[in-house]
C-alpha cells in the first residue's frame, strides 16, 4: 500500500492531504481514481468554509481498496468540519476503510464522510471509529447535507457503526441492502 499524509498524530500534514478541485468554470470536472492508498494524518483548522483533513473533492472521484484514517478538522464559526472525505460532486467508494477521523467545533461536523452537493455511492465499505462533536450537527460516520437538493447517498453491503462520537448517519440515506449499523 502507498501512504500519503503525515506519519503520526504528532507529525500531521497542515490542511487537506488531497485536494481535487477543477471547479473554476468553464473547466470540466476531473475524473480521478485512487486505489490501494492510505490517506492519513491531515489536519485542517480555520474559522469558516469547509475544513477537511483527508480528501477534499469537488470532482468525480472513485476510491477502491483505500484507507482514510487519522485525519482531523476543526474550526469555530459557520463552517463545516470534515475529518475524512468531503464530496461536492460524485464519489464512488468501494472496499474502503474510513476510520479514526475526527471533526469538531463547526456548524456541521462529519468524522467520516460529508456529502455536500454530490452523489455518494458506498459499496462494501467500513465506516467506523470516527468522531464528530461540539457542533450543531454531529455525524461520526456519514452526513448527507439536506440543505441542498442535488445530492444522494446510497449504501450497499457496508458497515457504518461504532462511531466514537456523533451519530452513524445523518441526513437522508438510501439503503441498497446488506448494510450493518449499530
Amino acid at each position: 500500500k502507498t501512504f500519503i499524509g503525515g506519519t503520526s498524530m504528532s507529525d500531521q500534514v497542515a490542511g487537506s492531504v488531497l485536494q481535487i478541485d477543477a471547479s473554476a468554470p468553464p473547466t470540466p470536472p476531473l475524473v480521478v481514481t485512487i486505489s490501494g492508498v492510505t490517506v492519513q494524518y491531515g489536519n485542517e483548522s480555520f474559522q469558516s468554509g469547509f475544513n477537511v483533513g483527508g480528501i477534499f473533492s469537488y470532482d468525480n472521484l472513485t476510491l477502491t481498496d483505500d484507507t482514510i484514517s487519522g485525519n482531523s478538522a476543526s474550526g469555530t464559526g459557520v463552517g463545516s468540519n470534515i475529518g475524512g472525505i468531503f464530496n461536492g460532486r460524485k464519489l464512488a467508494a468501494t472496499n474502503d476503510t474510513i476510520s479514526g477521523n475526527r471533526a469538531s467545533e463547526g456548524y456541521y461536523n462529519a468524522g467520516g464522510i460529508y456529502n455536500n452537493t454530490g452523489t455518494l455511492t458506498a459499496t462494501n465499505d467500513t465506516i467506523s471509529g470516527n468522531s464528530a462533536s461540539r457542533g450543531h450537527v454531529n455525524a461520526g460516520g456519514i452526513f448527507n447535507n439536506n440543505d441542498h437538493n442535488r445530492k444522494s447517498v446510497t449504501l450497499a453491503a457496508s458497515i457504518v457503526a461504532d462511531q466514537v462520537s456523533g451519530e452513524d448517519c445523518g441526513g437522508s440515506i438510501t439503503d441498497a441492502g446488506y448494510n450493518l449499523s449499530s
